[in-house]
């Protein structure tokens, strides 16, 4: 399995569930339904997951950045919620 590299440049393992957890709560956040949730988690994780499984090993800001690209096509109220998120947690 991959590894991922952190903001502070530590390592773990890459995690697909956590990828699939942040996207659906941000969705979450964003007030979808339950179908759509399902939907834009399923879409979104595709890339970054198909990714971080071929790299060895990849930053969490590219993960970050290709969820967010994904989601600004397919659900923008989605992507908003995370980087509203983001922007409280700085």
């Amino acid at each position: 399995m991959a590894e991922v590299i952190k903001r502070d440049a530590s390592r773990q393992e890459f995690s697909a569930q956590k990828v699939r957890d942040s996207i659906e709560a941000a969705a979450k956040e964003a007030k979808l339904t339950e179908q759509r949730i399902q939907q834009v988690v399923e879409d979104a994780s595709k890339a970054p997951v198909g990714m971080a499984n071929g790299v060895k090993p990849v930053q969490t800001r590219m993960i970050r950045d290709m969820i967010l690209t994904r989601l600004d096509v397919i659900e923008p109220s989605v992507s908003e919620a995370w980087r509203s998120f983001d922007r409280k947690r700085k």
